[in-house]
């Protein structure tokens, strides 16, 4: 009696601020959440039995039912592989539970009635904080429950629930195969994990298999409640909501988090407490520690809440996958296309939905070496090996290809094979109009297939896709058959490819040479452009030790890189067209100069902006050689140099 009455008495923290109710349950419900962390670790015996569960041969084969080629390149190898293949076989492992059957006559029907506390032994052994009661509508039985277990070990037995059953049992398992793991406490009703992989922590969501998509609740479920997002781990707890969020100094937003608690002065202090706990019998190195991780995250949490639109890069278009859809349609979770057709009217809600169909690269533009003879080759693979190989420009893949997506890149028609852009779509209206914004004569190749959602109606869906701009396009069956094509916006070529997914001719792809005539007066000249942070998908060597020897490149600044990849490569040109084998390096410091040619890109974030600005010097660059008004003219690819701030391309 007295626990519960102290549970509900207003406390003062250490500072002298006394909390409000709001404040109190704020902090009740971090408390809780802790709690339900701390009971991950303890147990060998019981991590034992995690491991034993696991499809270890399975999750490890390159070629396995948990293998996704066109995913998996995302993550290359290691800890962050496996990660997502744990994750993506998690849901299979669990069962969903919208409504339970009834226990007596096994009805699926049934109406939850009211919720109770635990009283069965096995509720209480379990841990169970609220128990569903559920009446069955056909024999009448008031019996079937659904006991809201929290213990872990009691999941692994039941291996049934929703997000917090889901996230509970997953942080276990990350636990027991020994990745740094913390709960993600979601005020707007949800639980995920993140995990810890090298300096940086990663989403990781077991009811959909998701990891390292943080806009996936703001962006692609469209979940508009978002307010407080809390990452609990077993010695520290931090506010990490930015990461989930680019609206966050919004008035709308700060007017949610009001709701929760009095101000974020309040919120920070709680939070500070709690860590002063935590924290009070650590050593002075493990104080270190954890003060180094939070003036990375801080300063990355910091940039996030300062950045108001989510990247090409980051977004993710898909509605919530777990769960009924009417469940999810009372959570408002199911994604941008399912909104109602009364949003149409609505031109800002509109462009809204119109940015979240759209995924691309973090760095687009891309200009591959020339093949020897001068020529360009596109090829169109309707079933590719990995998921950018569906467009391939000059041996360089570059389709983004999302699933049940149309995979859409541009190429300049001015500087011959220059990628300028690189998207998919999962909307063929967005896709329209996005071809309708482009310039006269812009190469533009595409390949995939948009499914229809499971609310559309296919004769609103599987109707004639119009796209008056490009020559030789027939949209007559592109909607329900897919499409396969490569021509020129406002032109129609004779090399001009059209057809259809189903089409037997293009089943082992389709691929095309084209050797311009251009006027060299249009073209314009090839400059390096920075990107900071970034990495190649894949490097082609490092310059050789004739130019610069390789424990010279180790102590060398970045001018002196510049001047020998500049020497090395004017070494390699040859021909009429003066293209070189490479067409950019990458380095940074006490690291080689590393080349790059076709097999480069996609460019990778890997350090991010904390990176950049904590420890700027330590940050991958990657230099790419394009037209010269896609390099801001303040960017003259020297770290050395005091210039900084990057101005806009000039590109149309």
């Amino acid at each position: 009696k007295n626990e519960k009455d102290n549970k509900h008495k207003m406390m003062r923290l250490p500072t002298g601020e006394q909390l409000s109710e709001e404040d109190q349950k704020f902090m009740d419900r971090v408390k809780s959440s802790l709690k339900t962390v701390q009971n991950w670790d303890g147990d060998v015996e019981l991590f034992q039995t995690v491991r034993s569960e696991i499809p270890w041969k399975e999750l490890l084969d390159d070629t396995g039912k948990y293998s996704n080629p066109t995913q998996d390149r995302l993550f290359l190898q290691g800890n962050a592989l496996f990660l997502q293949r744990l994750c993506r076989w998690f849901p299979k492992f669990m069962s969903w539970v919208n409504t339970p059957p009834c226990s007596v006559c096994g009805c699926k029907e049934c109406e939850m009635k009211t919720i109770r506390g635990p009283e069965t032994e096995e509720e209480k052994e379990g841990q169970a904080k609220r128990v569903e009661v559920y009446y069955c509508p056909v024999c009448k039985a008031n019996t079937t429950t659904f006991p809201r277990y929290n213990k872990a070990s009691k999941l692994l037995e039941t291996r049934k629930g929703r997000c917090g059953e889901y996230s509970n049992l997953f942080g276990l398992f990350c636990r027991a195969v020994g990745f740094e793991t913390r709960l993600v406490l979601d005020l707007s009703d949800h639980l995920w994990t993140e995990i810890r992989l090298g300096d940086s922590w990663v989403m990781a969501d077991a009811c959909e298999g998701i990891i390292d998509k943080p806009s996936m609740y703001e962006y692609g479920w469209g979940k508009g409640g978002l307010c407080y997002m809390i990452g609990i781990g077993r010695d520290h707890v931090a506010d990490v909501t930015p990461r989930y969020t680019r609206n966050f100094m919004t008035e709308d937003f700060q007017t949610r988090r009001r709701g929760h608690t009095t101000s974020e002065d309040i919120s920070d202090k709680i939070i500070q407490h709690l860590n002063l706990e935590l924290q009070e019998k650590m050593s002075k190195l493990q104080l270190e520690e954890i003060s180094r991780r939070k003036k990375l995250e801080d300063v990355e949490l910091q940039h996030s809440k300062q950045t108001t639109e989510w990247t090409e890069q980051e977004k993710y278009g898909r509605g919530r996958i777990s769960g009924s859809f009417a469940w999810k349609q009372a959570r408002q979770e199911t994604g941008k296309q399912n909104e109602s057709a009364n949003d149409k009217g609505d031109n800002k809600s509109n462009a809204t939905r119109s940015q979240r169909q759209v995924a691309g690269f973090d760095v687009e533009a891309f200009f591959p070496p020339l093949l020897e003879d001068g020529k360009v080759v596109f090829q169109l693979n309707p079933h590719p090996p990995t998921r950018h190989d569906g467009i391939v420009v000059s041996n360089t893949p570059c389709a983004v290809g999302e699933a049940n997506s149309v995979s859409v890149v541009v190429v300049d028609e001015r500087s011959f094979g220059c990628i300028l852009q690189s998207k998919s779509f999962v909307s063929w209206s967005d896709l329209v109009d996005f071809v309708d914004s482009l310039p006269s004569e812009r190469f533009v190749l595409m390949n995939g297939k948009i499914e229809i959602g499971n609310e559309t109606k296919p004769e609103d869906f599987y109707k004639e896709i119009v796209v008056d701009r490009l020559g030789g396009w027939n949209g007559k069956d592109v909607a329900e058959k897919g499409v396969v094509y490569v021509g020129q916006v406002d032109a129609y070529p004779d090399w001009t490819f059209f057809s259809t997914l189903d089409n037997s001719e293009v089943f082992n792809g389709y691929e095309i040479e084209i050797q311009p005539v251009p006027d060299r007066s249009r073209v314009p000249a090839n400059r390096l452009r920075m990107e900071r942070a970034s990495m190649p998908l894949r490097v082609a060597g490092r310059v050789p030790d004739a130019f610069m020897p390789l424990k010279t490149q180790l102590q060398a600044s970045d001018r002196e890189k510049r001047k020998a990849y500049t020497s090395f490569l004017e070494q390699q040109a040859s021909g009429k067209w003066k293209r070189k084998a490479y067409c950019g390096y990458t380095s940074k410091a006490n690291c080689p100069i590393y080349l790059l040619n076709s097999t480069s890109y996609p460019l990778q974030r890997v350090d991010g902006p904390a990176m950049e600005i904590v420890n700027h010097e330590d940050s991958w660059k990657t230099f790419i050689s394009l037209p010269d008004p896609l390099v801001p003219t303040d960017d003259i690819g020297l770290e050395d140099s005091t210039l900084y701030s990057r101005s806009p391309p000039t590109y149309e």
